[in-house]
Formats: C-alpha cells, sequence, structure tokens
C-alpha cells in the first residue's frame, strides 16, 4: 500500500523549536532528532567510539574546569565537539557533579547533551596527576580521579545506557583489575 502525503506529516516530525545559524547546523540537529525518534538507524556501535586519537596520558589540570579547557581544544581541533560544549559540559558538571570513588580507584565520567557534538566519541583521559571532581550526587569527599572517561554519546538514551555499563565495571574489582 502506498504512502500519502498527507501520513508523511506527523506532529512529532514537527520542529518549531530548532534554533540553526546555517543549513550544515540545522541538518545536524534534525538528524539527531529523527535519530532519537527511530525514523533514522544510527549505525555506530560504542566501542567504535574508542579511538587512539582520543586517548590522552599528557593533561595535567588542578580540577574538572581545566580540564575542559584542555579537552575543548583537543576535541576540537578532531572535529568532534561545537563550540558549546565547553559551556554545555562545565554547566552539567556544576549541577551534576561525575567524580565517583570505587575500590578499584576514583574516575569521573562527564558528559553533555548531543546537540552539543559535531559526531559522537568517547575520550579516555589518564592524567599525569588526580584531576579533582566534585563527587556524584553531591554528598562526599572531593573526588581526586586517575582517570576520565568524557562521554560524547548522540544516541537517545545511550549516555545512561554508557554509564551504567562503565559504573558496572568499576563496582567489580576483578573486572577493573584488568
Amino acid at each position: 500500500m502506498a504512502t500519502t502525503d498527507a501520513e508523511l506529516l506527523k506532529p512529532e516530525l514537527v520542529f518549531f523549536d530548532i534554533e540553526a545559524k546555517d543549513a550544515f547546523e540545522l541538518f545536524d540537529q534534525l538528524e539527531i532528532r529523527l535519530s532519537n525518534l527511530g525514523y533514522i538507524k544510527n549505525t555506530t556501535t560504542d566501542a567504535e567510539l574508542l579511538k587512539p586519537e582520543l586517548v590522552f596520558f599528557d593533561i595535567e589540570a588542578k580540577d574538572a574546569f581545566e580540564l575542559f579547557d584542555q579537552l575543548e581544544t583537543r576535541l576540537s581541533n578532531l572535529g568532534y565537539i561545537k563550540n558549546t560544549w565547553k559551556d554545555a559540559i562545565s554547566t552539567r558538571e556544576k549541577n551534576y557533579p561525575t567524580g565517583l570513588a570505587f575500590p578499584a580507584g576514583e574516575i569521573a565520567i562527564p558528559h553533555t547533551d548531543p546537540v552539543n557534538l559535531e559526531k559522537p566519541y568517547i575520550a579516555i583521559v589518564k592524567p599525569s596527576s588526580t584531576i579533582n571532581f566534585e563527587p556524584m550526587g553531591g554528598d562526599g569527599d572531593t573526588v581526586p580521579a586517575k582517570l576520565v572517561v568524557n562521554l560524547g554519546i548522540m544516541r537517545d538514551g545511550g549516555q545512561v545506557e554508557m554509564l551504567q555499563s562503565l559504573m558496572g565495571i568499576f563496582m567489580d574489582e576483578a573486572k577493573s583489575a584488568d
């Protein structure tokens, strides 16, 4: 049975709230929303988001915000983030801290909304010395993170899934020992 033009017009496909400075940004935002609604299938797997160019061993920062300054330059030069990324991730970190202390070690998992990304990624930072993050949930001592996993997941629900997976790994001493 053929689809009529009237059947193609659905309320969930009307986006009055999109603000874009050019056609490329408009198409990026449309792609994210259509993917989130299931009209476009994203075939990128989380494993494909881990790339050698996104593993950093040479970063020194006293806190999360100094780290974000450095990551902004590196991720922007590689084409992963938009110019809104640093403000967005800093605001999110202030409101929803990401430091986690596990038996296997202290980590942080900062992330921001997909609208601030050019393309998906997972950046791994093994700093030369610990970087202080406030604890997730806001209760407890500052977390001196020995490892930072910066998530740039674009698919709907992907960040929550990845956070749960990472927390499951780091909570299990046997898994995180490797």
